[in-house]
């Protein structure tokens, strides 16, 4: 810009923090400055959000890679029933976890974007690591109950073998509680670097123990353990250092997590029902094998689904920040981008699904090529559902995306237990694609609504703003 350009231009005030981004002050240079303000902000603020939505994909990309790595090892060395025994266990431990939780991690966005400028980091994190003591605790009395009064719900599932994967509940709780305090004190960097280390160490723990030492189905489960209590302990670490070494347990902030928590738990129950139960629900009525089939083809979906979900930590930390009205012109530039990119993705994987799946675990996972095919098609909605999900919690509506999630999961559970006992896992993929699509009308209509309520807020300001 010419030195006389900067010279008109310096009256430009940026938009004010307060009220709707468009609400400017007066200036002399009217409509020119806003158009100036607007387009400078504009470029730096894209890069910016591209360039955290690249980290983590990277890191995302990574972990997943390395994930396909020890899914490649465990297919070819455990076969698909060794793996139906892990995918169920793991199935049972992430299921009592995401309920156990009570869904206060998501909690943990919106009181960071409330409190923006306090001191709000010390009392959460207090009260978060004794909800963890307390409710593993909690959990594993319910998991023993279950077993002793009703074994058979386990399904064909070991006893020894559940007892390894029960011992992850508390990581797998404390990963979602830390995952969302690094995203909402602004350490998501940090948060992808711990990532791709904990990926590293565990795909090395899987070749132990299964390569060099040979110990199978056991082998498997430890390792996935450790991977699990190491990623979780880098996270507290590094809290511990950003809360000063201090630690507040207070009644007042406990009680405030879980009333906002169970407001948006049956959201958390909801997902359950969406995905960890149709593992459950094929163990219960069909095989292990079946179970290392289905399994298989819903990692490759959550390798497919990186991008989203890398879009969707970035946009929690920006919401926390600034609040969901005044990222929403950006956001839906990214999203619209995004969901193109997804269509891509999906087109291409539905043709070389044969040959990636034979790639990565060889011929005896063919029977999952179908599966894989089937629930591409719910990737639409989920990439729609990731891309959208911090203008529902960061608006505070906890409890509407908590019953629309609740009615999803019912509506599979019910379609599941009516075709998984005739079809077997297929059923369960073609449920899973019918909600997620209807997942994506909901959240369609929840982009309209958002920007409608951003259109309002510009024309006003416009009206307001003297040219």
């Amino acid at each position: 810009m010419s030195r006389l350009s900067r010279r008109r231009l310096s009256h430009c005030r940026a938009p004010s923090e307060k009220g709707s981004e468009f609400a400017h002050r007066p200036t002399p240079v009217g409509r020119r400055c806003r158009i100036h303000n607007f387009q400078t902000h504009l470029g730096s603020f894209m890069n910016e959000i591209w360039r955290k939505i690249i980290g983590t994909s990277s890191a995302r990309v990574y972990s997943l890679l390395v994930g396909l790595a020890s899914l490649a090892v465990t297919a070819r060395i455990l076969g698909p029933d060794g793996r139906g025994l892990v995918a169920g266990v793991m199935a049972w431990a992430s299921l009592f976890a995401t309920l156990g939780s009570l869904s206060l991690g998501q909690v943990v966005v919106h009181h960071a974007a409330k409190q923006r400028g306090k001191a709000w980091l010390e009392p959460l994190f207090g009260a978060l690591l004794f909800l963890t003591l307390f409710l593993t605790v909690l959990i594993w009395f319910v998991a023993a109950g279950i077993g002793y009064f009703k074994e058979d719900l386990y399904g064909k599932l070991p006893v020894w073998a559940l007892h390894l994967g029960f011992l992850s509940v508390p990581f797998l709780i404390w990963q979602s509680y830390g995952l969302h305090l690094l995203i909402s004190s602004g350490n998501l960097d940090f948060y992808n670097r711990a990532q791709v280390f904990a990926s590293s160490i565990g795909f090395l723990f899987i070749v132990v123990a299964l390569v060099v030492l040979d110990s199978g189905v056991e082998g498997a489960l430890i390792a996935t353990l450790m991977t699990t209590a190491i990623i979780s302990c880098i996270g507290i670490t590094k809290l511990w250092a950003l809360a000063g070494g201090k630690i507040a347990i207070q009644a007042k902030v406990i009680r405030a997590l879980i009333k906002d928590g169970l407001k948006l738990h049956l959201n958390a129950v909801g997902g359950v029902l969406l995905t960890v139960v149709n593992t459950l629900m094929i163990n219960y009525y069909s095989s292990t094998e079946e179970v290392g089939w289905y399994q298989f083809a819903s990692q490759m979906i959550a390798t497919v689904v990186i991008l989203p979900q890398a879009l969707h930590r970035v946009l929690y930390e920006m919401t926390a920040e600034s609040g969901p009205d005044q990222i929403w012109p950006d956001q839906k530039r990214i999203l619209a981008r995004l969901m193109g990119i997804m269509i891509v993705v999906i087109l291409s994987i539905y043709f070389l699904s044969p040959w990636l799946v034979t790639l990565i675990a060889g011929e005896r996972f063919l029977p999952s090529v179908d599966v894989l095919r089937t629930l591409l098609i719910s990737v639409v909605g989920v990439s729609m559902s990731y891309g959208m999900a911090n203008q529902w919690l960061g608006r505070g509506f906890f409890l509407q995306t908590a019953l629309l999630t609740l009615v999803s999961g019912a509506v599979n559970i019910f379609l599941n237990a009516l075709f998984i006992p005739r079809y077997g896992m297929i059923a369960a993929a073609w449920s899973t694609a019918f909600v997620y699509s209807m997942g994506f009308l909901t959240n369609f209509s929840m982009a309209v609504y958002v920007e409608s309520r951003w259109r309002s807020q510009y024309a006003l300001a416009q009206r307001e703003v003297p040219s």
